[in-house]
């Protein structure tokens, strides 16, 4: 906590103390989805947060007189590049609930937002289609991250917001962020929007079978070298298993498998194509079905489990779960179990300060 009231503002600045902080000391761990019903705790260094930090400012433009909106849980990455971009660049910023909160405001006026495609979706339909009714947005820079950009979205942004500034962000918390890409005011095409090129000191590689590098326009598996977390927190396998030797760099060089399809495109930019694996993205939060699946067959009025994305209504994606009794094989099972939602949430581990995820739909089944 920093007490403005007892800072002296006139004079020179204070001395910094020496604090003995190196780039590859730890800054943080934050925790994400993992398959076997454990989140795992990804240490990030102070290395990795000030490089994507740094080159991030450069490329959005923040300069001392801006003012970034910090709409993001601390439970993401995102929060990072909102809160340091801002104070390291002398920059204002205003902590909210959400970006949905912009619509309950009578405005907002500032240079920098971050969200999530479909949440900005989603403030977009509730500021209404009537330029003359909906609250004045005036913003220059909209960031995107955490799951593919549309182009009808960016052209139904430009238009809510003319003369915005669109970039799409990619990366894992294993990565910090990983690529831009600054969207170009005349968008042609109707497929997703690439993810861009590698940040300063980053590197990307689409690969094939043995780690051979495959053709531009190929489809392949996305590595991310250059400045990554340590790892997987006291989880040396986990950590094996991802963070692979690079075959690209010098010795001892490391890169992240990120478990993403993607190909790089005649204009030198990588294309998200899908996953290799199960995984899905829920309004930005990376999400293992199997996970949940792990947690829902602990419990002992269940057999069987399957978790699915489906969209509700409004067309946000949902998490569904689908569990059987222990009997449903032979057509037994009596009745709905005792809680499984609070079985969940009894299940999230202890000391883990994360978003746990859990299904906001049931259905319960006795058949085969």
């Amino acid at each position: 906590m920093l007490r403005l009231d007892d800072l002296c503002l006139d004079g020179p600045a204070a001395q910094l103390p020496q604090t003995g902080v190196r780039p590859e000391h730890l800054a943080y761990v934050m925790f994400t989805s993992g398959s076997t019903g454990v989140p795992k705790g990804v240490a990030v260094t102070h290395g990795g947060v000030v490089n994507g930090v740094w080159d991030l400012r450069r490329r959005l433009r923040v300069e001392a007189d801006s003012r970034m909106l910090a709409a993001t849980s601390v439970n993401f990455d995102v929060s990072v590049f909102e809160t340091f971009t801002a104070l390291t660049t002398g920059a204002s910023i205003e902590i909210v609930r959400d970006v949905l909160e912009l619509a309950e405001r009578g405005g907002w006026s500032g240079t920098t937002v971050s969200a999530v495609p479909t949440v900005f979706a989603a403030l977009l339909d509730q500021l209404g289609s009537d330029p003359a009714a909906r609250p004045a947005l005036d913003v220059e820079t909209v960031v995107f991250a955490g799951e593919a950009l549309s182009a009808d979205l960016v052209h139904e942004v430009r238009r809510a917001l003319p003369g915005v500034r669109v970039v799409n962000a990619y990366g894992q918390t294993e990565s910090f962020y990983a690529t831009t890409y600054p969207v170009p005011q005349q968008l042609a095409g109707s497929e997703a929007v690439p993810i861009g090129a590698p940040l300063a000191n980053m590197r990307a590689y689409v690969l094939g079978p043995e780690l051979a590098p495959v053709a531009p326009g190929v489809i392949g598996e996305l590595y991310v070298g250059g400045r990554l977390a340590r790892g997987y927190h006291r989880d040396g396998g986990s950590t094996a298993e991802r963070f692979v030797a690079c075959p690209f760099g010098p010795a001892g060089a490391r890169m992240y498998r990120t478990g993403d399809l993607a190909r790089w495109d005649d204009d030198g930019h990588l294309r998200y194509a899908g996953r290799v694996d199960t995984q899905v993205k829920v309004n930005g939060i990376r999400v293992e079905p199997t996970e949940i699946e792990t947690v829902l067959t602990r419990h002992p009025e269940v057999g069987r489990a399957a978790v699915t994305v489906c969209e509700d209504h409004s067309g946000r994606a949902r998490l569904v779960g689908y569990v059987a009794p222990p009997d449903s094989a032979t057509g037994g099972g009596n009745g709905w179990p005792t809680c499984p939602r609070r079985s969940c949430a009894r299940s999230r581990p202890s000391g883990c300060r994360t978003t746990w995820s859990r299904p906001s739909s049931w259905c319960w089944t006795g058949c085969r």
